[in-house]
């Protein structure tokens, strides 16, 4: 056991994984391995070091130690939207919230990227510098470059807020068609069957489900509803 009174208080020193074995008197390895949470050092050793660790308030550089571990603990959402809608739009907020909440029980953290022009220098910043371990995708378009883009480089996503008829996309979404069915059904169980709809922008898929799942709550009771019915808007 070692006294930290005997070591000078370096506040913010950098120091390297070498220095820290020799105050330590361990090897280089032994060190990583406290600092990694490995189980196979012996508590006094463990100790030792992490006194030495405290005593010189050593922080592991980050991007060292990403690169090592080939992971940066970094998670991007990506919310490929003009600026006024991400910002207008409550659910966004609410979306950056709980996505950054849920990365931070986990020991990880949220980067926001607002992708407001798809290019080949965003993809490669994306994507192939690996700056994060993984992407969320808040994309609600039918057809979006991006996806396709991720597919192609095999690059970890999760696509939020639309549906994928691909088995090997993960996808969180809520069921849009079966929602406005019932919405629908609501109505026409009050006796009303002169029923319109407001779309969302139907290049989106959220909107296409909507207007399906009324439809086909329309067709549950047999009446037809006239195109007039069904306007397209912007939620």
């Amino acid at each position: 056991m070692i006294s930290t009174e005997n070591l000078p208080r370096q506040a913010g020193t950098t120091l390297t994984l070498e220095e820290i074995a020799r105050l330590a008197d361990v090897s280089r390895s032994t060190v990583s391995r406290v600092i990694n949470d490995d189980p196979n050092v012996r508590p006094a050793t463990r100790e030792r070091i992490w006194q030495v660790i405290k005593a010189h308030d050593y922080y592991p550089n980050p991007a060292a130690r990403a690169l090592a571990e080939r992971r940066s603990r970094v998670i991007g959402l990506v919310i490929p939207q003009a600026l006024n809608a991400i910002f207008a739009d409550p659910y966004f907020p609410t979306l950056i919230q709980s996505c950054a909440a849920a990365c931070d029980e986990r020991g990880y953290y949220l980067m926001l990227s607002l992708v407001l022009r798809q290019s080949d220098d965003t993809f490669r910043w994306l994507i192939r510098a690996r700056h994060m371990d993984g992407l969320i995708v808040a994309s609600a378009l039918t057809e979006d470059a991006f996806v396709t883009r991720l597919l192609d480089e095999r690059f970890p996503f999760v696509l939020i807020g639309r549906r994928s008829e691909r088995p090997d996309i993960p996808t969180i979404d809520a069921d849009n068609t079966h929602g406005a069915y019932l919405a629908t059904q609501h109505l026409t169980q009050l006796g009303y069957t002169r029923i319109a709809t407001i779309t969302g922008p139907l290049n989106m898929v959220a909107a296409l489900d909507r207007r399906a799942g009324f439809l086909s709550g329309m067709q549950a009771i047999g009446v037809e509803t006239p195109a007039a019915y069904i306007q397209e808007g912007d939620w």
